[in-house]
């Protein structure tokens, strides 16, 4: 089941899904490794969102997170 990024469950592994279309900052966010397809774990949830990307970490804020949308991996 898709659902956004700020509904996702703390402790959960998703695939990422879609990103926002004509954003600067999801330009950015792709190149830090954070793209369609990417596999993700939520460390932390709320603001800021704390998410793990293979041994990176990276810190979302805002409203952000409800544009960005993930699917949940079978574990």
């Amino acid at each position: 089941m898709i659902t956004p990024l700020d509904l996702a469950a703390e402790g959960s592994s998703y695939e990422v899904c879609s990103l926002p279309e004509s954003c600067c900052v999801c330009r950015r966010l792709e190149e830090m490794g954070l793209c369609q397809g990417t596999k993700i774990r939520i460390l932390q949830t709320g603001s800021p969102c704390l998410l793990q990307i293979g041994s990176c970490k990276l810190s979302l804020r805002g409203d952000f997170c409800q544009q960005i949308l993930v699917q949940p991996l079978s574990e």
